[in-house]
C-alpha cells in the first residue's frame, strides 16, 4: 500500500470460501428445496516492514482475519518468500518472535493498563508440600493459603489447583494489594509451582514466560504512512515508532533462543 525510506505498509488479504443455503423452490410434494452456492469474502490484516540497514523487524497485525493468530500468516509470507528466494538466489529465509521473560505484576499491568485487556481467569496449581522433598518451605502468612495447602496435606493429594473466574470490572482487585493474592503469587513463583493468568486477548500468561514483543499502533499512523505525510523531522510516524521498538527490544532474545522450561520443584 505504502512505502518510505526502506519501510513498508502491505495489507494481506486471507481468501476465504463459505458455504451458503438459498431456497430455490418445491419439489413435487411441496417441500421447499435449497440449493448450495459459494461465497467468497476476503479480510485482511496490515503487516509492516521495515527493511533498512541493520534493522530488519517486521509487525504483523493481530486480527480476526487470520484466526487472531499472527504466526498463522507469519508462516504464509515464510513460505512464499523462501519459495521465490530459493528459486532465484538459493537463498532461504527466517522470520521469529522477539522474546523477554515478563514479572508476573509488571505483565498484567500492561496488559490491563496500557493494552485495555483484561483477566477473565487466574489458576494457581501447587503441590503437597509433603510429596515433594524441600528442606525449608516458605514461611506463610495468610490464613486462606494455609486452609488450602493443609486441605491438600489432609486429602494426600499430588496438587491442589485454584481457579478464579473474572469480569472486565474486577481488575482493580487482581494486584499485588492483595495480599492473599500476593501471597500465593510469591509461593508458586518461589517453588517452581504453576500459575496461568487468561486474559481476553492475549490469551494465556505463566509465570516467568517469555512473552512475544507487542506494541499498539494507530490506525491514523497507517493513514498518515500511506499517504506520506512526516513530521518536522521528515520522519514519519512508522519511522518513529519502529525505532522505538527497535530500542526497546535490543537485548530480547529470538524465539528459537528461548530456553526450554522445566519445572523447578522438580530439578
Amino acid at each position: 500500500m505504502a512505502k518510505a525510506d526502506d519501510i513498508f505498509l502491505w495489507r494481506v488479504n486471507n481468501s476465504q470460501f463459505k458455504d451458503w443455503w438459498k431456497r430455490s423452490g418445491k419439489d413435487p410434494k411441496g417441500f421447499d428445496t435449497y440449493e448450495k452456492d459459494e461465497i467468497e469474502s476476503n479480510p485482511y490484516c496490515y503487516v509492516l516492514i521495515d527493511n533498512r540497514p541493520g534493522v530488519g523487524l517486521m509487525a504483523i497485525e493481530k486480527s480476526s482475519a487470520w484466526g487472531s493468530n499472527p504466526d498463522q500468516l507469519r508462516d504464509v509470507i515464510l513460505e512464499n518468500f523462501n519459495r521465490m528466494m530459493g528459486e532465484l538466489f538459493d537463498l532461504e529465509m527466517r522470520i521469529e518472535a522477539r522474546m523477554n521473560p515478563k514479572d508476573i505484576w509488571e505483565f498484567m499491568h500492561e496488559r490491563i493498563y496500557e493494552h485495555n485487556d483484561y483477566v477473565r481467569k487466574v489458576s494457581f496449581s501447587f503441590q503437597n508440600p509433603k510429596k515433594i522433598n524441600k528442606s525449608k518451605g516458605m514461611e506463610i502468612n495468610s490464613a486462606h493459603l494455609k486452609a488450602m495447602l493443609k486441605t491438600v496435606e489432609i486429602s494426600d493429594a499430588l496438587k491442589g489447583f485454584f481457579t478464579m473466574e473474572f469480569d472486565k470490572n474486577s481488575n482493580g482487585k487482581i494486584s499485588q494489594a492483595n495480599k492473599d493474592m500476593a501471597e500465593m503469587v510469591k509461593l508458586c513463583s518461589e517453588n517452581g509451582y504453576d500459575i496461568s493468568i487468561t486474559f481476553k486477548e492475549f490469551k494465556t500468561y505463566r509465570i516467568n514466560d517469555y512473552v512475544r514483543a507487542y506494541y499498539p499502533l494507530t490506525f491514523e499512523v497507517l493513514h498518515n504512512f500511506s499517504i506520506g505525510t512526516r513530521d518536522f523531522d521528515n520522519m514519519t510516524g512508522l519511522e518513529t515508532w519502529f525505532n522505538l521498538i527497535n530500542e526497546q527490544t535490543k537485548n530480547y532474545l529470538n524465539e528459537s533462543e528461548v530456553p526450554t522450561r522445566r519445572n523447578k520443584a522438580r530439578k
